[in-house]
């Protein structure tokens, strides 16, 4: 449904046009917004708005700071994905009628059911393009979706693969074709309440799903795929008798002997993938169990061959003096630092920082110890990481500092690099602060990098 046609429901419901607002102005709302035209609407935001507006900034009722909920008049707010509902303004103004909704939620009213769903913790971005990579082989106007590819509110395809949040979960029960949950590890603990509040969410993406597939290969998500049936389960770390004995599920795709597998048969020899990474080849399972039935062999050994991995995602993008610098920017939690090290498995002067997410960073520090040659802290995240580190005695043996600024933090991990060094931007942290997004901070990374050692 287009935001047109449900503001002209409510014209033709209640006989007026209504008043309609926003909160939080990001990606998601901007594209609602061009799609709206001229129509007269507030915009309502916690933070200072900085987005490139549709419109002159004087053409809305702008409402910023503190009591940027404050006197809601408005009949219709869309809210962005990371705007609680339960807030005590949303809520007092859903009872007096106000009409609550989202790009998300007008998207799932009325899909055609040809539409695959993939959540997770990690991976989720990558698998998802993987998977409208496969349903294209088959289907020439299919596309990736939701909070990466299209946005839900320009989306036209009636073949697409939906990638959705845990925020957007939390009020979505969402009608699919297939729903995939590729991990669960801590994460968003500054918005959800508790892990549980967050595994919760997650879950929602199987309510309405024909097909369901997760892996185990997560401890949280482990306990979900043993505690009822699948349609498939896949795994990196499992053999299929394993799998069989543990997880109940009616396929089972897992690696043995260099190839993909599915219930004892070769699918896919991963000398034939382009990235073969073990979180690649993860991914990769992951999109292949979604949309199984869906392609040939040939078709998955295109994709598997051609995907050259996501920008911001492990992403060697310069190699000069004997240096590599690799920008990972996508790693907002320590979990996915975690596994960026482990496939990386080379002494890496790494920086880390930026705003956290109220997560402990103790389950990554084992790896920090193995791989970490230097330590480049930064902001509010690098503050509350720095004692973790100085108490597991890692500040005793690996040059550790803390900086305001990014580019401070950068310097330091550049200083002194040679032949065989790498330079990881792994931040476990968001990129807010000094950074609209992750992809910002990862485009600032490359281009401060390239400016200093392409210097003509």
């Amino acid at each position: 449904m287009r935001i047109t046609e449900y503001i002209y429901g409510f014209i033709n419901e209640k006989r007026r046009i209504p008043k309609v607002g926003f909160v939080g102005i990001g990606n998601s709302n901007i594209a609602l917004l061009r799609e709206l035209g001229n129509m007269k609407v507030s915009l309502r935001s916690e933070a200072a708005i900085t987005a490139d507006l549709p419109r002159a900034r004087r053409e809305y009722d702008v409402r910023e700071g503190s009591g940027y909920l404050g006197g809601i008049y408005e009949d219709i707010l869309f809210l962005s994905p990371s705007v609680r509902r339960d807030k005590p303004e949303l809520l007092a103004a859903e009872r007096s009628g106000v009409r609550l909704c989202s790009d998300a939620e007008l998207f799932f009213k009325n899909n055609s059911s040809k539409i695959y769903a993939v959540t997770g913790s990690d991976g989720k971005s990558t698998t998802s393009t993987l998977a409208a990579m496969l349903l294209k082989e088959g289907c020439a106007d299919a596309e990736a979706i939701g909070n990466i590819g299209v946005p839900f509110a320009l989306a036209s395809s009636e073949c697409a693969v939906a990638e959705l949040s845990s925020f957007q979960l939390s009020y979505l029960l969402p009608r699919v074709k297939g729903a995939l949950i590729t991990g669960i590890t801590p994460n968003h603990l500054n918005w959800h309440t508790s892990i549980d509040e967050y595994i919760a969410a997650k879950l929602n993406v199987f309510a309405h799903a024909e097909r369901t597939v997760i892996s185990p290969d997560t401890k949280y998500a482990a306990g979900i795929a043993a505690s009822g049936r699948h349609s498939a389960v896949y795994s990196v770390l499992y053999s299929q008798g394993e799998l069989r004995a543990t997880y109940p599920a009616d396929e089972y795709f897992y690696l043995d002997g260099g190839y993909i597998m599915k219930d004892g048969v070769r699918i896919l020899n991963t000398a034939l993938c382009n990235r073969r990474e073990r979180y690649n080849l993860h991914n990769l399972m992951g999109a292949t169990a979604l949309l199984w039935g869906k392609f040939s062999a040939e078709q998955l050994t295109r994709v598997a061959g051609s995907f050259s991995g996501l920008e911001h995602r492990c992403e060697k993008f310069l190699s000069v003096g004997g240096v590599d610098f690799i920008n990972s920017s996508i790693d907002t939690s320590p979990a996915r630092t975690r596994a960026t090290l482990d496939a990386l498995r080379c002494p890496v002067r790494i920086i880390i920082g930026g705003r956290g997410k109220g997560l402990s960073i103790e389950e990554c520090i084992p790896t920090l110890t193995k791989y970490a040659s230097r330590i480049s802290l930064y902001g509010e995240a690098g503050e509350e990481y720095l004692p973790a580190l100085q108490g597991a005695g890692l500040t005793r043996s690996v040059e550790c500092e803390l900086f305001a600024r990014f580019d401070d933090a950068l310097e330091h991990a550049c200083r002194g690099a040679r032949w065989g060094d790498t330079v990881l931007l792994s931040p476990m942290a968001t990129g807010y602060g000094e950074f609209a997004s992750f992809a910002e901070r990862g485009a600032h990374f490359k281009e401060y990098v390239k400016k200093k050692y392409l210097r003509t």
